[in-house]
């Protein structure tokens, strides 16, 4: 990395003609230009065959991992074999934050140094071995460990895969894709509810032995697929490697066409950008997030979504929705992971139309909604679920609570999983950007961490009045989206970038 770009121009294109305008811009080619149709162009779909399963799908195994712990909760042979008490199952919960906290100082090394393939290859390869401990654990020592080592790999590699997402993918389909990232999760998540809900009608110790080893099948995948995934193009130019670069985006964006002004417009951008970055700052990338009051403001919005990813009241229905349907009465084995796997199901469509759609709404209006829709939906749990301790035989009450976790669940996906990846990558320039997604990543895993440990001793303890506590979280998010979060949507990064900037000026087209 830091090798010297070479002074590129933007050489006119063959496909225009001499009398022609010439698109000087990606937002031009991309309005006249059909390069991003999956029809007639073999290359894109060639990377989009591989890239999926081989990166998208990264997300997968962390969505099989929480609810995997969710759906074992409610196993006897599970709670018996480790003898939980209350303390325990949060400590066991708080494994995987406790592993990806760990994996901080490493998630930018391995993104930035080692380059964003190998970041997740190295990722499936612990994720892997964590199924490994974990099905064959013989006791909560090495179940512990296992969980560890899942959140280590998860959370360290989770930078590089969401960031080779978004520098690979066409342009057209960049935001699409990156917002289904988040999307990607729940496809884990219902693959193992719906294991769980098989493997709990089974009398001994494999009905979470199976689902355990099967942790495993997406990093496999994963490691399948990826030698056939290209290196990002961004991290190619950075490291001096600007050739490779630009044969990856021919094949892949333009069908093989190099006179494509696609080819040529995106390498001079990126070049651009990384050279601005590098002007302007000599700075180590992590001393320059903290100097720069445009990249304080910057931290301030990434800090805010990172803990609304977890203090919102998702760490709630997503590791304790068994807890919370045992205060409304629903406490058989196969219902509760029926519920779990409906839910995911749920969970999958909505943050499938959510990432659709943010191709063409605003952003601010799709945060706007999320909020509103966590917030009501939360007040009317926490009613529910208060008439029904008070009236065990309100069955009316009961199901509100059903309907309002679902609906709660819907608006989180609607923006705290649909744009928590696509909207940071919008707002850091190339310099930061893995920097910037890790500390979203370190700050996200702290609060899981403080979360999935004081949720279950909470909730024995007040019951429903501790969903309180995220009402108000829940309020005071609303706010700071109200006032704080700017559009991105419709606008090229340098003027998304003016909006942070009252003590420099950038210009970086790189997005």
């Amino acid at each position: 990395m830091g090798s010297k770009l070479p002074e590129l121009e933007v050489r006119p294109s063959a496909a225009y003609g001499e009398n022609e305008i010439q698109p000087t811009t990606i937002e031009q080619v991309l309005a006249t230009s059909k390069s991003g149709a999956l029809c007639g162009n073999a290359g894109l779909v060639k990377l989009y065959a591989v890239l999926i399963p081989g990166v998208l799908f990264f997300s997968s195994a962390g969505g099989y991992g929480g609810s995997m712990l969710n759906g074992l909760q409610a196993i006897d042979e599970f709670k018996e074999f480790f003898h939980l008490s209350t303390a325990m199952t949060g400590f066991l919960n708080s494994c995987f934050w406790i592993g990806g906290i760990s994996s901080f100082p490493f998630s930018q090394i391995v993104a930035d140094k080692l380059g964003r393939k190998k970041g997740v290859f190295f990722g499936a390869i612990l994720i892997l071995i964590a199924a490994i401990l974990q099905g064959a654990a013989r006791d909560l020592a090495m179940f512990a460990i296992a969980r560890m080592v899942l959140g280590f790999g998860y959370i360290c590699s989770g930078t590089s895969a969401v960031v080779l997402v978004s520098e690979l993918t066409h342009p057209h389909h960049r935001r699409a894709i990156t917002g289904f990232y988040g999307g990607v999760y729940y496809i884990g998540a219902i693959t193992a509810a719906w294991v769980v809900f098989g493997s709990s009608q089974i009398s001994s110790t494999y009905s979470w032995r199976i689902p355990s080893y099967l942790m495993g099948f997406y990093p496999l995948l994963n490691m399948l697929f990826l030698p056939f995934v290209p290196e990002s193009p961004r991290w190619l130019v950075a490291a001096g490697r600007v050739e490779e670069a630009r044969s990856i985006i021919c094949k892949a964006h333009t069908n093989g066409d190099n006179d494509h002004p696609l080819v040529e417009l995106q390498i001079s951008e990126i070049v651009a950008s990384i050279r601005k970055e590098s002007e302007l700052s000599r700075k180590n990338a992590w001393i320059e997030f903290y100097t720069k009051r445009s990249n304080r403001k910057r931290l301030f919005l990434i800090a805010m979504i990172a803990l609304s990813m977890n203090m919102s009241g998702i760490s709630i229905t997503a590791y304790y929705l068994t807890k919370v349907l045992e205060i409304v009465g629903i406490t058989e084995t196969k219902t509760q992971t029926m519920i779990n796997g409906f839910l995911q199901i749920v969970s999958l469509v909505c943050c499938a139309i959510a990432s659709w759609s943010s191709a063409w709404t605003k952003r601010r209006t799709q945060w706007l909604v999320s909020a509103v829709t966590m917030l009501v939906s939360f007040i009317a749990l926490t009613i529910s679920s208060s008439v029904v301790l008070n009236d065990p035989d309100n069955k009316g009450a009961a199901v509100a609570v059903i309907f309002f976790v679902f609906l709660y669940t819907c608006g989180y996906d609607w923006a705290l999983n649909a744009l928590v990846h696509a909207y940071p990558v919008e707002l850091l320039p190339y310099k930061i950007r893995t920097v910037g997604l890790s500390l979203q990543n370190v700050i996200s895993t702290l609060s899981g961490f403080f979360n999935v440990f004081v949720n279950p001793i909470a909730l024995g303890a007040i019951s429903w009045k501790y969903y309180i506590v995220y009402i108000i979280y829940q309020f005071v998010w609303l706010l700071i989206i109200f006032f704080f979060f700017p559009e991105t949507a419709g606008h090229a990064l340098e003027e998304v970038q003016a909006r942070f900037l009252d003590d420099e000026v950038e210009t970086c087209k790189s997005s």
